[in-house]
C-alpha cells in the first residue's frame, strides 16, 4: 500500500521526455475543481434553483474543440457562473441574475507594483493597480457590460468566497420568493413586461 502511494507520487512529479519536448504531469485542475465545489455547493444548499456554469473553462481542449466552442459563443472572457434568480425592488427587478467569474485561490486581480517588462501575449507595461493580465481586463469589462445592463457580476476568488457571495444573494431571493407567495409583492404580467 506504501509503496503504491510512492508510486503515485513519482508519477505525478516525474517529468516525460518525447524528444526535445518536456512536460510536467499535473496533480490537480483546481479550476476545474473549484467549479466542482461550486456546483454541488449549488445543488446541496439550493437544489431549486437553475444555474449554468461553463464546461470548458477549467479544461484543457483540444485545438479543434477550443476552434468549436470558440465558433459558439458571443465572445471572450464570459463569466463561469450564472444564476437565474432574479432579485425586485420596488416590484421591478434589480438584477435579472447573478454572473461570477470563478478564479482559483490564490489569485491576484490587480498589480500591487509595477510589472518590469512587458509579458508575453500582453500589448503594454502594466502598472501597480493596473487588472492583473490583458485576461483579466478582459473578463472585467464583461463584467462592468453585465452590471450595466441589469445583473449582479463579479470575481469571486476560491469556494468560501464564492459560497458567500451566491449565499448573500440567494438570502435576498428567498426572501422574495416568500414575499411572492404571500402576495405582498405583485411580479409584473407578461403584457406589462414588454
Amino acid at each position: 500500500m506504501a509503496c503504491a502511494w510512492w508510486h503515485m507520487q513519482q508519477l505525478a512529479t516525474m517529468k516525460i521526455k518525447r524528444g526535445y519536448m518536456t512536460r510536467r504531469v499535473k496533480k490537480f485542475k483546481s479550476e476545474e475543481n473549484l467549479h466542482q465545489q461550486v456546483v454541488d455547493y449549488l445543488k446541496l444548499q439550493y437544489p431549486g434553483i437553475m444555474f449554468r456554469t461553463d464546461f470548458a473553462a477549467g479544461i484543457k481542449m483540444t485545438m479543434g474543440q477550443a476552434v468549436k466552442h470558440a465558433k459558439l459563443q458571443s465572445g471572450r472572457a464570459w463569466p463561469d457562473l450564472f444564476i437565474a434568480a432574479p432579485m425586485y425592488k420596488d416590484q421591478l427587478v434589480d438584477f435579472y441574475g447573478l454572473f461570477i467569474e470563478l478564479k482559483k485561490d490564490g489569485t491576484k486581480l490587480i498589480r500591487e507594483r509595477d510589472a518590469s517588462k512587458i509579458l508575453k501575449g500582453e500589448t503594454k507595461l502594466r502598472k501597480k493597480g493596473d487588472w492583473w493580465d490583458q485576461h483579466i481586463e478582459e473578463q472585467a469589462e464583461v463584467i462592468q457590460y453585465l452590471k450595466l445592463n441589469g445583473y449582479c457580476a463579479t470575481f469571486a476568488i476560491g469556494f468560501e468566497d464564492t459560497k458567500v457571495l451566491i449565499d448573500k444573494y440567494l438570502a435576498g431571493y428567498a426572501e422574495q420568493l416568500a414575499a411572492i407567495n404571500e402576495g405582498s409583492i405583485e411580479l409584473p404580467t407578461s403584457e406589462e413586461a414588454f
